[in-house]
């Protein structure tokens, strides 16, 4: 599981490794204990306040061939009917 920094801090118990708002923590090799994570994650840190929140997995972007043309109604829209029709609305007056 990982965890992103919502603010800056140094990792007291990792040689004060400095972490900015955004990083991924723990940093590459290293393993953190579940009591380490809810301190960090909690407000029972020495800043008082949350520096990390569990990262979201990011689901998949739907790939094109997914993709499917819908209609105002948003029922698939058979390729005759999308065709590009003149726009209604008022006439430009000269």
């Amino acid at each position: 599981m990982t965890y992103t920094v919502i603010r800056q801090f140094y990792d007291l118990t990792d040689k004060n490794h400095s972490y900015a708002a955004g990083d991924v923590f723990p940093r590459p090799g290293l393993s953190v204990d579940a009591r380490r994570l809810t301190e960090l994650a909690g407000c029972s840190n020495k800043q008082g306040c949350p520096l990390i929140v569990e990262t979201q997995p990011v689901k998949d972007a739907e790939t094109p061939a997914q993709a499917v043309d819908t209609n105002a109604e948003g029922t698939p829209a058979d390729d005759a009917k999308t065709a590009e029709k003149p726009a209604r609305g008022r006439k430009k007056v000269k």
